[in-house]
């Protein structure tokens, strides 16, 4: 009898983890672009987003690697508490209180205040592999195998496809996250963490 694809999915992923590689075929990206807004220009390659969509196996490996790396950063003394991005129970909600009441509670005690805000939404997209790897090892610990199954991830690949054309497989640069990613919020909270002020 041959085997079910729960159980083939359950067998690769296995696999993956006990050989610390994240396999090329599944860590491939099919990238399409799509307009912004409908009817913007559509010879400017600015007015399209690419969304890039990612097989479901390569889902489900992250997803069993983000429930151990979530449980493991959040209990590690480096994460901040005030982390309020890709944390569940958090918001931008929850950090647009704390900040407010943060300034009202220096004001009524007399001191002056001021706030600097930063959107750096978009620094993943040139963020280092190297100085997450760093990262995630001496900041978290992590290393050995872990670091090993998230570096071979990091390594990606991706094609664009549009209409009935497809390009050719190429491979990812050495920054930033595969977009789409399952890895990618935690991933970028693990790279901005040394960041962060108390």
């Amino acid at each position: 009898m041959g085997l079910t694809t729960v159980q083939r999915y359950c067998t690769a992923c296995d696999q993956s983890f006990l050989h610390a590689t994240f396999p090329a075929v599944h860590k491939e990206g099919l990238v399409t672009p799509l307009l912004k807004k409908p009817g913007h220009d559509t010879s400017d390659l600015k007015t399209f987003r690419p969304i890039t969509n990612l097989s479901t196996i390569s889902k489900i490996m992250e997803h069993l690697a983000l429930s151990r790396l979530k449980s493991h950063l959040a209990s590690s003394p480096n994460f901040c508490p005030h982390q309020s991005a890709y944390r569940s129970a958090h918001s931008t909600e929850t950090a647009l209180i704390k900040i407010v009441d943060d300034i009202l509670t220096s004001i009524d005690s007399g001191s002056v205040v001021g706030l600097v805000g930063l959107d750096i939404s978009a620094a993943f997209d040139t963020a280092s592999h190297k100085r997450l790897l760093g990262r995630l090892k001496s900041e978290f610990g992590i290393d050995s195998a872990p670091l090993q199954w998230i570096e071979s991830y990091l390594n990606g690949s991706f094609s664009v496809h549009l209409g009935r054309s497809r390009s050719s497989v190429t491979p990812l640069a050495s920054n930033g996250d595969p977009q789409g990613s399952v890895l990618g919020p935690i991933l970028f909270t693990a790279y901005v963490l040394p960041w962060t002020v108390d």
